[in-house]
């Protein structure tokens, strides 16, 4: 009887409390670089897979959350390692600071996503790789 009643209350908390034990995961976020070409601003996908783009953002680094670009199922895919935004998608302004945060998604492993933050500089046209603020890529600082 003691062991119903201690796995009814664990099963009870952990419903409310959001226990990792029964599915609620959120992956940490990546990062990676980012580089001029002739296709655009192309961020490197270290083992792409089958991993689709599922949501982007785009935004100046210190503007407030949820000001910028933004588009669900973007006409973006991912060649040769590398997902590119060209300049008649988005144009990147030649100096700032920026955010880009996108999620892939693949069709085989339904419930695995990814979730990227890539923070740089721009400077005449050169994007510079900075790193993320804690506020910036919760996820990956281990929050």
């Amino acid at each position: 009887m003691k062991f119903y009643k201690l796995f009814t209350t664990l099963l009870f908390s952990s419903l409310l409390g959001g226990c990792h034990l029964l599915g609620d995961y959120i992956p940490p976020d990546e990062t990676t670089t980012v580089t001029k070409t002739d296709n655009g601003l192309c961020f490197a996908v270290p083992n792409a897979g089958d991993y689709r783009p599922a949501t982007i953002r785009i935004r100046p680094r210190n503007s407030p959350e949820g000001t910028g670009f933004s588009r669900l199922m973007p006409a973006l895919s991912i060649n040769k390692g590398a997902l590119c935004i060209a300049d008649s998608y988005y144009s990147f302004p030649p100096n700032g600071d920026f955010i880009v945060n996108y999620s892939l998604r693949s069709p085989t492993k339904q419930r695995e996503r990814r979730f990227v933050v890539v923070v740089f500089n721009m400077v005449n046209g050169e994007p510079h790789l900075l790193k993320p603020r804690h506020d910036e890529a919760p996820l990956l600082h281990g929050n």
